[in-house]
């Protein structure tokens, strides 16, 4: 599982993103973009890409930005977060 989810990819394929490179470059420690885990990112084809160590994938600087606000909208519409915060003084009395 990627750092996306199927809807989230089904979104990406639904916008106007530049097409000629790659949104998402997975198992980055298996190739020759490996060096990318040290420095956090990589050019590939003229594009910036980050790399997110969770899930050992590179990913557009572009789509990165997109896939926020895109999660920030998903909020919005949702009605908010879902988290509870748990006061630890308390918690275990």
């Amino acid at each position: 599982m990627g750092h996306m989810t199927e809807q989230e990819i089904e979104a990406l394929q639904a916008t106007k993103l530049d097409r000629t490179t790659p949104f998402v470059i997975y198992g980055v420690s298996q190739s020759q973009l490996s060096i990318a885990r040290f420095y956090g990112g990589c050019k590939f084809q003229g594009r910036h890409y980050s790399y997110i160590p969770t899930t050992d994938e590179l990913m557009r600087d572009d789509v990165v930005k997109w896939l926020a606000k895109h999660r920030k909208e998903q909020r919005k519409v949702g009605g908010g977060s879902t988290a509870i915060q748990v006061d630890m003084l308390t918690a275990n009395a």
